[in-house]
Formats: structure tokens, sequence, C-alpha cells
């Protein structure tokens, strides 16, 4: 997990050392983001509870998506924005190849 304190609190009086540890941080999080495209991260002073609570909407929003968020997606548009039901995407045709639908469903 990625340390992201250097950019959620104040470290130390030395303006300097508090550059660097952000620095290192960005470092840190740029490289991972790069070599996997995802990162875990802490020390965001995000409480867990908020985190839940965030994902637990989620879900429920997009499992019980009701008419008007689901009419949402009705676009001829390949970069969709709003509600994409489930293996409704596919990111192979914006690169210009071929591949099977997304398993994902999304609101953007």
């Amino acid at each position: 997990a990625i340390d992201m304190a250097p950019y959620c609190k104040k470290h130390s009086d030395d303006a300097e050392d508090n550059i660097n540890s952000k620095l290192h941080c960005a470092a840190e999080l740029n490289s991972m983001l790069e070599k996997v495209g995802f990162a875990l991260v802490r020390g965001t002073g995000i409480s867990g509870n908020l985190c839940d609570n965030a994902l637990r909407a989620t879900k429920t929003f997009l499992h019980e998506a009701d008419e008007s968020v689901r009419r949402s997606c009705l676009t001829k548009d390949r970069a969709r924005r709003g509600y994409s039901p489930m293996a409704t995407e596919n990111f192979a045709s914006l690169v210009g190849e071929e591949g099977p639908n997304d398993l994902v469903k999304k609101f953007r």
C-alpha cells in the first residue's frame, strides 16, 4: 500500500522535508500506477466507515438501478457517460482491436 500521509498531514516544520516526502510519495504512486494500473493507498485520513458507506451506496446503486438510470446509457457514443450495464462496453473497440465485451458495469 502507498502511504499518502505526506499529502494529508504536516509531518514537520521543515518545508524541504515536507516537499521531499511528497515527491517520494508521488513517485511511489506513479510507479505503481504505471506498473499495475491500480494502487492501494493508506494514510489518507479517510475513515474506514466512510469508505464502507461509499462502497455500500455504490453497490446498491449499481445493483438496483431504476429505469431512469438504465436509460442514461442509451447512446451510440462508444465512450458512454452515465450507467453502463454489465457486458455492454468494449474497451478493445476503442483502441481498434476486437475482443469480448467487458465484464463490468459502472456509472461515470
